[in-house]
């Protein structure tokens, strides 16, 4: 086997960009993660976290849509925002 010197600031260089790499490949790993989290989550969690978060509605309209008080609305959500986060902490 040949041996090939690599110089140094090559090296360098090379060990610079990794971490935009990693970054890299984190960033696109997020919503598969996220939608893997989605799936685990009870029904009500989930469609409360959709509903805010990817179509936009207030927390009012939120509960009216799913028939519960805004204060039970908001807890469904913050259960899937709290799983969703432990997930993507699992992950990385």
């Amino acid at each position: 086997m040949d041996w090939v010197h690599i110089r140094d600031e090559a090296v360098a260089r090379t060990a610079a960009q990794l971490p935009e790499a990693v970054d890299f490949i984190w960033h696109r790993q997020r919503p598969v993660i996220t939608a893997k989290a989605l799936v685990e989550l009870p029904e009500r969690n989930r469609r409360a976290f959709m509903l805010f978060r990817l179509e936009g509605k207030t927390i009012r309209e939120t509960a009216a849509i799913m028939e519960l008080s805004p204060s039970r609305s908001w807890t469904l959500m913050r259960g899937a925002y709290l799983h969703i986060r432990a997930r993507l902490g699992e992950a990385r």
